[in-house]
């Protein structure tokens, strides 16, 4: 009777709570997939950094340097912000040890030696929480190291470690703005040189190959630098002259507001939390995971979380409201580079964030036939030079790029133009590209070995292009065909041009790639010249080795191929050209490119170390007729440079619960330099929110399409594709296209340069032009500037609108 009563009780309480809610507004309740209003300004402190060592100076900058601790600091002149590699703080070690000998001289009570309570405070200071000897001098340090100690287990120590380690700051005569620290780990016999470069955007910080040396170099593990640079938190503990004793209570610092930005996906940020949970560290490591470094030589396809890749080296800090922030990028280096960013209550009260560098790493060396093996490191570190950047940002753009993600975004953008990495394209269409892709076939297991599974032929290509253009009124259309040789998708070899009557003979393409170029539509033909198998080709001399000199191989438990190995750059690199040549026999205009773009690996078959195996791909692809588009998946940064059009853009990250937010930083970066395009719509993209997505990143819509139905896929590797016969899709196609070109047809071509979050839910995003596109996510009307918006909609202001 009670357990009734009270639950009605409930009813009543929660039905009168709902209809009180519906009539106001309802609220807006933002994901990790939104991005949140900015944080807060806060007031800082203008300090003037008396008593440190004067180094050099800009118009922009007053850069020092605290010889005790090896930390630079970085005094900004546009807002008088001060930056610091470390957290200036004193050993707890020896704040006990001074504090313990004051109170005996107190305890004393010697009448010659008065010790007054203030004198024991100016001794007895505050003791910082979580921050041990050894974690103490990593908040410190300008450069810390992983190395392994006799069992290969991976310890850390730093530049400003308590014992141990001797560094020397020494100016360049030549160069006033050029300084390099000279650090010597002595119980470890390892010497590291960091050369330090000072200009009017920031800081480059530089370790060549050739100075990282010493006896003990086996043993190093990691380089890190500056790991505190823009920290935010700490707790302290305070002396109590009752009790003569320093008082269990905890006492936080003010948080500065702020944020990290890494780039998880489109690009994620960490906002500087309090958090009542203790949070997994974030690491990615740059060009994704590269199987042949792997511990072991095999690895398991994850179907249940799509972690997404960063593809490109660089993060940010923010502090405030377009009040401070820096942009920290690798400009040599990133091959081995991995970003950590950890929250604050994980091991330290402290939000932080930094690059790491890999020279060794632990792997399973394999002894025999069975795979068994032991854990072991590289007899040979790793060779290469580090470059990090580091541009910092102040205020709302008025002194240079804003200090948000933003400015991030721009600063980088200008850095990779500047390098001719990427070239703005200034397109004068008048309506925004489509992307068709068409699935033609793969294979199923027969009888006596594989059969072909068609789901769309040339000539059903032909005719859904045309429904597409005569009946629906769409003509800036690119596709790529997926699965258009002899094996389809999963066995077409990547060696061969291998056509079949089934799907269509040579002379079939050549006619349909022709008629549609004529009509200004672009078709290219896909390849994979990364994921192989042993129904294609031999692995001896084909896949990429790992270290343990077995092929690196992945598990998809997808049917009927099973096992994947990963193709040999050079041989990638090869087939691409190869194949690309015999393509353009067909008369195309552009290349379809995957598998390659958004992997890097080692081939230990010949000892190539990420960097050369970058440097061979990026060559290749330099190598490919400049007279054809490229489209590519997902590339990586450093084939940008060749890239036309970026195809299955991300728009979120991995959705770790330290990512609070998620923000268009890639396409920020990447815009106007080249097409980018959505995932499949017919994948799950296809809501209103969706859609409104497309017009907030300014990316294009794009479909993959069969003229049968998917189900036939089944049985096949592509069982994912399991939504994509055309009859099912002719009106989202229409519908999509045209809400995505009314908001963006007035911005091709147009430099993207604010995004502003108005409230939960309300975007603004301004153009170089000076059109605005206002996106309300929200289930109500909004009205911004007099400019109303209808729920899950969005309004184009400005450019004849």
């Amino acid at each position: 009777m009670y357990l009734v009563k009270r639950n009605a009780i409930r009813f009543l309480i929660i039905s009168l709570f709902l209809t009180s809610f519906a009539v106001v507004r309802a609220y807006y309740v933002p994901t990790g997939r939104d991005t949140l209003p900015a944080p807060e300004s806060f007031t800082y402190e203008i300090l003037d950094p008396t008593g440190l060592e004067l180094l050099y100076s800009t118009d922009n900058f007053e850069y020092y340097f605290r010889d005790s601790l090896d930390t630079l600091v970085i005094h900004d002149l546009r807002n008088g912000y001060t930056w610091k590699t470390g957290t200036d703080l004193e050993f707890n070690k020896d704040i006990d040890d001074n504090c313990d000998d004051m109170i005996d001289r107190f305890e004393d009570e010697d009448p010659e030696d008065v010790i007054t309570d203030e004198m024991l405070l100016e001794v007895c200071v505050d003791k910082e929480l979580r921050l041990n000897t050894l974690y103490t001098g990593f908040a410190n340090s300008l450069i810390s190291i992983e190395y392994f100690d006799d069992a290969n287990n991976v310890k850390r120590t730093s530049s400003a470690s308590y014992e141990d380690v001797t560094s020397v700051l020494k100016s360049d005569d030549n160069d006033s703005s050029h300084f390099r620290l000279e650090i010597d780990f002595e119980d470890l016999l390892i010497q590291v040189n960091v050369h330090i470069y000072l200009d009017d955007l920031g800081v480059r910080y530089e370790v060549k190959d050739e100075e990282v040396g010493g006896f003990g170099i086996d043993k190093l593990a990691a380089i890190i630098i500056a790991p505190f640079t823009g920290a935010s938190g700490g707790a302290y503990e305070t002396f109590d002259l009752a009790e003569m004793d320093y008082a269990d209570e905890e006492y936080f610092k003010e948080k500065i507001p702020g944020y990290t930005l890494v780039p998880d996906g489109s690009g994620s940020l960490i906002r500087f939390n309090d958090n009542a949970v203790k949070l997994q560290t974030y690491e990615s490591t740059i060009y994704g995971i590269d199987p042949s470094l792997n511990v072991t030589n095999e690895s398991v396809v994850n179907g249940y979380v799509p972690f997404k890749t960063a593809s490109m080296p660089v993060f940010g800090i923010a502090h405030g409201d377009l009040q401070a922030a820096f942009v920290a990028f690798a400009t040599s280096g990133e091959e081995f580079m991995k970003i950590v960013s950890t929250p604050e209550d994980n091991l330290t009260y402290y939000n932080f964030t930094y690059p790491r560098f890999q020279y060794n790493k632990k792997y399973l060396q394999i002894y025999n036939k069975n795979g068994d093996g032991y854990l072991t490191t590289y007899d040979e570190r790793f060779h290469f030079d580090i470059n990090m950047r580091y541009n910092f940002l102040a205020g709302d753009g008025d002194t240079g790029f804003q200090a948000n993600y933003v400015g991030m975004a721009l600063s980088y953008r200008d850095y990779l133009i500047g390098e001719g990495i990427l070239h703005e394209v200034n397109s004068t269409d008048s309506e925004i590209p489509i992307r068709l892709d068409f699935f033609m076939s793969d294979v199923e297991k027969g009888i006596t070995g594989y059969n072909n599974q068609v789901t769309t032929t040339v000539d059903d290509v032909r005719n859904i292009l045309n429904d597409i253009v005569e009946n629906i009124g769409i003509s800036n259309i690119n596709s790529g065909l997926l699965g258009w040789a002899d094996g389809g998708v999963t066995l077409g070899d990547p060696r061969e041009t291998d056509y079949t009557r089934e799907i269509g003979r040579e002379r079939d393409f050549e006619d349909l790639i022709k008629e549609f170029n004529d009509e200004g539509i672009d078709i290219s033909l896909s390849q994979d010249y990364y994921n192989i198998n042993e129904e294609t080709m031999t692995l001896r001399r084909n896949a990429a080795k790992h270290t343990s000199t077995w092929y690196s191989r992945i598990y998809t438990f997808s049917y009927p191929v099973g096992v994947f190995y990963y193709a040999r750059p050079v041989k990638s690199v090869s087939w691409m050209l190869d194949q690309t040549g015999e393509f353009d026999k067909l008369g195309v205009n552009s290349y379809t490119i995957t598998g390659v773009t958004s992997n890097l690996i080692s081939d230990y078959t010949t000892d190539m170390y990420r960097d050369e195996s970058s440097s061979v791909i990026n060559e290749g692809f330099g190598k490919l007729n400049e007279d054809k588009l490229v489209y590519a998946h997902q590339p990586n940064m450093y084939i940008w440079e060749y890239v036309d059009r970026y195809l299955d853009t991300p728009v979120y990250g991995s959705q770790f619960l330290i990512e609070t937010d998620t923000v268009p930083f890639l396409q920020l970066v990447l815009a106007n330099t080249m097409e980018l395009y959505a995932p499949y719509s017919n994948f799950s993209f296809y809501t209103d929110k969706d859609v409104l997505r497309m017009i907030d990143y300014n990316i294009y819509p794009s479909f993959v399409l069969t003229e049968k139905p998917a189900y036939l896929l089944s049985d096949t590797n592509s069982s994912d594709f399991y939504s994509t016969e055309y009859d099912l899709y002719v009106d989202l196609i229409d519908s999509i296209y045209e809400t995505v070109d009314h908001a963006l047809s007035s911005v091709i071509g147009v430099n993207w340069i604010n995004r502003v979050v108005i409230e939960n839910g309300v975007i603004l995003n301004t153009y170089e032009n000076g059109v605005e596109i206002l996106i309300n996510y929200t289930d109500d009307q909004i009205t911004y500037n007099g400019v109303d918006v209808e729920p899950l909609s969005y309004e184009v202001i400005g450019g004849g609108n």
